[in-house]
Protein backbone atom coordinates (compact mmCIF):
# COMPACT_ATOMS: atom_id res chain seq x y z
CA UNK A 1 0.00 0.00 0.00
CA UNK A 2 3.04 2.20 0.72
CA UNK A 3 4.37 2.06 -2.77
CA UNK A 4 0.97 2.43 -4.51
CA UNK A 5 0.46 5.97 -1.93
CA UNK A 6 4.09 6.86 -2.78
CA UNK A 7 3.87 5.99 -6.88
CA UNK A 8 0.76 7.58 -7.24
CA UNK A 9 1.14 10.63 -5.53
CA UNK A 10 -1.60 10.67 -3.03
CA UNK A 11 -2.00 13.02 -0.38
CA UNK A 12 -4.86 12.11 1.25
CA UNK A 13 -6.67 8.96 1.67
CA UNK A 14 -9.44 9.94 -0.47
CA UNK A 15 -6.72 10.48 -3.20
CA UNK A 16 -5.74 6.97 -2.13
CA UNK A 17 -9.63 5.31 -2.26
CA UNK A 18 -10.13 7.48 -5.76
CA UNK A 19 -7.41 5.21 -7.13
CA UNK A 20 -8.85 1.96 -5.61
CA UNK A 21 -12.03 2.64 -7.28
CA UNK A 22 -11.04 3.92 -10.64
CA UNK A 23 -8.53 0.42 -11.09
CA UNK A 24 -11.08 -1.75 -9.65
CA UNK A 25 -13.91 -0.32 -11.93
CA UNK A 26 -11.40 -1.12 -14.95
CA UNK A 27 -10.32 -4.37 -13.73
CA UNK A 28 -13.88 -5.60 -13.19
CA UNK A 29 -14.75 -3.86 -16.77
CA UNK A 30 -11.78 -5.51 -18.77
CA UNK A 31 -13.01 -9.29 -16.53
CA UNK A 32 -16.78 -8.69 -17.76
CA UNK A 33 -16.36 -7.78 -21.17
CA UNK A 34 -13.72 -10.97 -21.69
CA UNK A 35 -15.87 -13.25 -20.10
CA UNK A 36 -19.28 -11.45 -22.54
CA UNK A 37 -16.50 -12.59 -25.67
CA UNK A 38 -16.57 -16.18 -24.23
CA UNK A 39 -20.23 -16.46 -23.89
CA UNK A 40 -20.78 -14.64 -27.45
CA UNK A 41 -18.35 -16.62 -28.77
CA UNK A 42 -19.13 -20.23 -27.13
CA UNK A 43 -22.70 -20.41 -26.83
CA UNK A 44 -23.82 -16.91 -28.81
CA UNK A 45 -25.63 -16.15 -25.62
CA UNK A 46 -25.34 -12.28 -24.29
CA UNK A 47 -24.68 -12.06 -20.74
CA UNK A 48 -26.53 -8.89 -20.45
CA UNK A 49 -30.06 -9.92 -20.67
CA UNK A 50 -29.17 -12.36 -17.87
CA UNK A 51 -29.38 -11.23 -14.05
CA UNK A 52 -27.75 -14.11 -13.03
CA UNK A 53 -25.53 -16.56 -13.70
CA UNK A 54 -27.46 -19.75 -12.81
CA UNK A 55 -30.13 -18.74 -15.88
CA UNK A 56 -27.06 -18.04 -17.78
CA UNK A 57 -25.78 -21.49 -17.31
CA UNK A 58 -29.37 -23.26 -17.51
CA UNK A 59 -29.58 -21.39 -20.84
CA UNK A 60 -25.78 -22.36 -22.19
CA UNK A 61 -27.09 -26.04 -21.35
CA UNK A 62 -29.85 -26.20 -23.43
CA UNK A 63 -28.43 -24.59 -26.30
CA UNK A 64 -25.50 -27.25 -26.31
CA UNK A 65 -27.74 -30.32 -25.39
CA UNK A 66 -30.69 -28.96 -28.14
CA UNK A 67 -33.00 -30.17 -25.16
CA UNK A 68 -35.37 -27.58 -25.27
CA UNK A 69 -38.22 -29.71 -24.29
CA UNK A 70 -37.25 -29.88 -21.00
CA UNK A 71 -38.01 -25.96 -20.31
CA UNK A 72 -41.55 -26.84 -21.49
CA UNK A 73 -41.98 -29.65 -19.17
CA UNK A 74 -40.52 -26.96 -16.19
CA UNK A 75 -42.67 -24.59 -17.31
CA UNK A 76 -45.83 -26.79 -17.03
CA UNK A 77 -44.97 -28.67 -13.84
CA UNK A 78 -44.46 -24.48 -12.47
CA UNK A 79 -48.36 -24.26 -13.58
CA UNK A 80 -46.46 -21.50 -15.81
CA UNK A 81 -49.08 -21.10 -18.71
CA UNK A 82 -47.78 -20.82 -22.77
CA UNK A 83 -48.75 -18.09 -24.82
Amino acid sequence: MQKVWTEFGCKTLSDYHDLYVQTDVVLLADVFENFWKVCMGKYALDLVHYYTAPSLSWDALLKKTGDWTCTCSLKKACGVASR
